[in-house]
């Protein structure tokens, strides 16, 4: 689903309050921005430290059509 700006307008999001709709978006932008980073920061510092990784299991995917993923992800690891 797109966002778009009667969709923010009609929102409850904190930045929501007195902020133009104009500009919501780009707080939604910058947000998701940070949000990828800092995630894909954390995992190049965790798999730094990981010496072995396997799947443990079978993988569990979300059962959904808007957002796909996985659910579980079963795995066993040693830490160097």
């Amino acid at each position: 689903m797109a966002v778009t700006r009667s969709r923010i307008r009609a929102s409850r999001h904190p930045l929501g309050d007195g902020i133009p709709p104009d500009r919501l978006i780009s707080y939604y932008v910058i947000i998701a921005t940070a949000g990828h980073d800092t995630t894909s920061s954390f995992f190049e510092e965790l798999l730094a430290r990981v010496d072995h990784l396997e799947l443990n299991g079978e993988p569990e995917r979300s059962a959904t059509v808007f957002v796909g993923g996985l659910k579980h992800l079963p795995v066993s690891y040693r830490v160097s």
